[in-house]
């Protein structure tokens, strides 16, 4: 049975099959005249509409068709980037605990709808394109969605496909499957840009080898840059002469507005062929009855889109800048999505690296990534053969993952960017401190400091620390193929403990990306807090153990007990009253107790007592 790959796109999809006798990948036709369909889904009189249907249908009723689901797909509905979108769609979208859910009409009867269950329906008819294209039954599949997708977007797609009655091989980032349609994994290329311009949104990924594969090391992404905002300038053009014919702007008749911004997308695509220099648009009754046409040419395209092309070109600046590379360390740029195709822009990218390099591109560089899953799709399913003979490409963790370790020091145990599915474990002791009540604490972020990273769960633990009683836990960190978290705690009764873990609770890719733009000196910063919390631990322990020790009978005397009990409140008071300290303070203030209470310690103490941190 074939597998097949699916670039599931937020304007557009497409579908792909590895045909081993022809050798190659064969793109599947899901319209009546192109290969890929408008990710739209229309709720009618009669029933649903996918693709162009739907998106013709929108002009009619807007409030009934769903587009851009990708974008809402995985969100809670008070997600930032969810209610910056809100605006731009026509459709209503209501708020149940949290999860957003469509209200449309179908068949005459209002009904609700979540997110996944429409990407099922979009997927359902997806597949039954390709069985169609096939004549034969299909159910494994390779999905891709941008690298930024966080575990619970991925998540959703998973079970939208599941319900659409696929089996999901994997979920691939959009840059590696570009890179596997490519066949980079054939040459000797050290540094790579993914360049994905869409229909919504802009993406750039830096690909690095790493043994035998590329891994993905860092992206970057703009929501609000893509093939909507160069249509959006067209029809804004368009306007001026449209309210000199007809004397009312297009952007109050929604009906009208609808249809020459799809012509307004149609009118910038000759701009793939380097010879064409103008395009025309017709739009027949446009406005009560009258035709609208008129002539766009590509010196005018291009003025309008400059400062557009310019924010692309930042990107690629950016996440140089992210992976501390000069542009001259770039072997090759991959150009892919659907406004790949426009020369202005591969024009752009050329001389941005100065004309020195190879641009990967394709006559269709919106199929590169449907392409690419196909093959992974065909490996997975225990195709061999020579042109596609690699290993698939992982996908990377997003944000570091550790644990708490001596009162708010953050200590990794999975780093960012390491390949997924990933375990590891640390040891941590359960030592005896001022807090009655232990916890295990798991971060995500990549600071020092645990204040400034991410929560994530709190396990408690159902025993207490004594003095002298050496108590260490196992937490191991487990991250699963589909991105979940999953967290053990093994107890030194060798009880093992697996928290419920509400992945809803880990930081989006706009969060992470939000942390990490931090300048050096709060790195520095972070350093010097941790280091200032390592010496407050220590004396915290130290004048817990004191106190533990010195209960134990025959160790000291009443006089001896008398007065150890006051030095330990004036240390306790001087301790909860010192959180401002410098590190030289507190290690000064350690020195003086322990001199001060040398002949104590060494009587209630069975050895010499020291402090390390947890490492």
């Amino acid at each position: 049975m074939a597998a097949i790959g699916i670039s599931f796109g937020s304007a557009y999809t497409c579908a792909a099959v590895w045909r081993g006798l022809e050798d190659k990948v064969e793109m599947v036709k899901l319209e009546e005249r192109a290969v890929s369909m408008p990710t739209i889904v229309a709720f009618t009189p009669e029933g649903r509409l996918f693709g162009v249907e739907a998106r013709d249908y929108s002009i009619l009723d807007p409030k009934n068709t769903i587009i851009h689901i990708q974008r809402i797909l995985g969100r809670p509905y008070d997600d930032y980037q969810l209610q910056m979108d809100k605006h731009l769609w026509s459709f209503k979208m209501i708020n149940e605990h949290n999860t957003p859910v469509f209200k449309v009409t179908e068949k005459g009867e209002e009904v609700s709808y979540t997110a996944e269950q429409i990407t099922a329906m979009f997927l359902s008819h997806i597949k039954e394109k390709v069985e169609k294209h096939l004549t034969a039954s299909v159910t494994k599949v390779v999905l891709s969605v941008p690298a930024w997708f966080n575990c619970m977007k991925r998540n959703a797609l998973r079970q939208a496909a599941i319900l659409a009655g696929f089996e999901v091989l994997r979920i691939s980032n959009d840059c590696t499957s570009a890179a596997v349609a490519h066949r980079l994994f054939s040459q000797e290329l050290t540094n790579i840009i993914v360049y994905d311009i869409g229909g919504t949104m802009t993406t750039v990924s830096h690909l690095a080898p790493e043994g035998s594969i590329y891994e993905m090391r860092e992206n970057i992404v703009n929501h609000r840059l893509g093939g909507n905002e160069f249509d959006n300038r067209i029809v804004a053009y368009f306007n001026e002469y449209f309210e000199r014919q007809f004397g009312v702007e297009i952007f109050g008749l929604p009906a009208a507005h609808k249809r020459l911004k799809m012509a307004a997308e149609e009118a910038k695509w000759p701009f793939s062929d380097p010879t064409v220099n103008e395009t025309t648009i017709n739009v027949p009754g446009l406005y009560q009855g009258q035709n609208f046409s008129h002539t766009l040419t590509r010196e005018m395209f291009d003025s309008l889109c400059t400062d557009l092309y310019e924010d692309s070109l930042l990107l690629i600046d950016k996440i140089l800048t992210l992976c501390r590379l000069n542009k001259t360390c770039i072997n090759a740029v991959l150009v892919v999505g659907g406004c790949g195709k426009i020369t202005t822009i591969k024009r752009l990218i050329t001389e941005f690296f100065d004309g020195r390099l190879h641009l990967y591109t394709s006559a269709n560089p919106d199929e590169v990534i449907a392409m690419g899953n196909a093959i992974q799709a065909a490996l997975l399913n225990g195709v061999s053969h020579p042109s596609i003979n690699h290993k698939v490409m992982p996908d990377m963790l997003l944000a570091s993952i550790g644990v708490e370790a001596s009162k708010g020091v953050m200590l990794k145990v999975l780093h960012r960017n390491r390949h997924i599915p990933c375990m590891g474990r640390k040891l941590i002791p359960v030592l005896l401190d001022m807090d009655k009540d232990k916890f295990i604490k798991i971060y995500e972020g990549e600071r020092a400091v645990t204040e400034h990273n991410n929560l994530i769960v709190s396990i408690p633990l159902y025993f207490e620390a004594e003095y002298n009683v050496d108590k260490k836990v196992m937490v191991i960190l487990k991250i699963e193929y589909t991105g979940d978290l999953r967290v053990f705690v093994r107890t030194p009764r060798d009880r093992i403990l697996e928290p419920p873990i509400d992945q809803s609770k880990r930081m989006s890719v706009e969060e992470i990306n939000r942390r990490l733009a931090i300048p050096p000196s709060v790195i520095d910063d972070d350093l010097v807090r941790k280091s200032i919390l390592e010496s407050r631990y220590k004396m915290e322990r130290y004048i817990c153990d004191v106190h533990s020790a010195m209960s134990r009978p025959g160790r000291l005397n009443d006089v001896e007990r008398r007065s150890m009990v006051e030095e330990l409140e004036k240390a306790m008071e001087w301790y909860v009253l010192s959180t401002d300290c410098t590190k030289d303070e507190l290690e000064r203030r350690f020195l003086e107790l322990s001199y001060r209470w040398v002949e104590i310690t060494h009587k209630i103490f069975d050895r010499f007592w020291t402090y390390k941190p947890v490492d």
